[in-house]
């Protein structure tokens, strides 16, 4: 192949990537990982991606998911799910943490399900982040 083939296929692929990209994140909630509560799962720097659509009345969150819910605060959270109250409430629990979250979830707090995780640009993620607090 000449050189000018491969750039235009280069470029192809690119244009592809981006197009993606964009869908992904229109589709998507795209969050990043700020803290260290679910390690060695998810790293501190990691980004993930949350299916709003996952969940409804008919398909509900099961024990052992990893899902994003917004507290009574307003703050969001990624951590797994580790029990079912008889009220059909939440239970959540970051794998790093040694206590439950604070309150019982409803359905209705749970934002999606943690469809995608990208944890290899994390190491690249921390490294800008401390440059920035120099």
């Amino acid at each position: 192949m000449n050189r000018k083939k491969l750039l235009n296929i280069g470029d192809k692929l690119l244009t592809a990537l981006i197009v993606l990209f964009f869908i992904i994140t229109i589709l998507f909630k795209v969050r990043y990982i700020e803290t260290g509560s679910m390690k060695p799962t998810l790293q501190v720097g990691s980004i993930v991606y949350v299916n709003p659509f996952s969940y409804c009345e008919k398909r509900r969150p099961g024990i052992g998911e990893i899902a994003m819910y917004q507290s009574s605060t307003g703050m969001e959270y990624i951590h797994r799910i580790v029990d079912i109250t008889e009220e059909g409430e939440y239970i959540f629990k970051g794998d790093n943490n040694s206590t439950k979250d604070f309150n019982p979830v409803p359905l209705t707090s749970i934002e999606g399900k943690v469809v995608i995780r990208v944890n290899i640009v994390a190491p690249f993620i921390r490294a800008i982040k401390n440059l920035q607090d120099i």
